[in-house]
């Protein structure tokens, strides 16, 4: 959603597997995971954007190993 000319936000949910990209032994067999993510994207004059997002992940039968993520990435368009 684009608030601003150069300003867009995102937001998302993910039941079980977020990320197959990043899929780790212990996420196999009986994993239930709740994933609520957001963040922001700023677009610069120079063609670059400046992308931020947080992830928050909590999972059903272990309550001790919830999780939060923070990602800042740069990303150039030609």
């Amino acid at each position: 959603m684009r608030v601003y000319p150069r300003i867009s936000l995102q937001g998302g949910y993910a039941s079980g597997v977020e990320d197959f990209d990043r899929f780790s032994i212990d996420r196999t067999g009986d994993f239930r995971a709740h994933t609520f993510s957001g963040g922001a994207r700023v677009y610069l004059p120079t063609m670059t954007a400046i992308i931020g997002q947080y992830e928050y992940q909590t999972r059903s039968r272990d309550t001790k190993r919830d999780m939060g993520r923070v990602t800042v990435s740069l990303a150039q368009t030609f």
